[in-house]
């Protein structure tokens, strides 16, 4: 997937595109195409929106851009924490399949006071 940043870039320079052939677009418009598009990735946000917005203002963009990449951010750093238990896990995995070196009894032999 795209990484949300670039994605919410790349909407609004297609915005600014349509402002500058005179077919602009709404900031509530905006906030339903980013609403709609995240959809099946940030189900979570989008129904924290739906449900406030039932009876009351509706969100703003600034609102919906901020939240979007702050969910990003939080993914990215969940990935990160589950990428380093992967990798301990693996790395224990490995050892585990090491034989362990053989300690003979003669190596360490105690020394008789005289």
């Amino acid at each position: 997937g795209e990484d949300m940043e670039k994605y919410i870039e790349r909407v609004e320079d297609m915005r600014r595109q349509l402002v500058n052939m005179n077919a602009a677009i709404r900031d509530d418009e905006m906030v339903n195409i980013f609403l709609q598009s995240v959809v099946d990735s940030h189900r979570n946000v989008v129904r924290m929106f739906n449900r406030n917005n039932a009876g009351g203002a509706a969100p703003n963009l600034v609102t919906i851009v901020n939240v979007l990449l702050g969910e990003a951010e939080a993914d990215k750093a969940c990935a990160v924490v589950v990428t380093y238990i992967e990798e301990v896990e693996n790395a224990i995995k490995v050892i585990s399949q090491c034989p362990a070196p053989q300690n003979p009894k003669n190596k360490f032999k105690k020394r008789r006071k005289r």
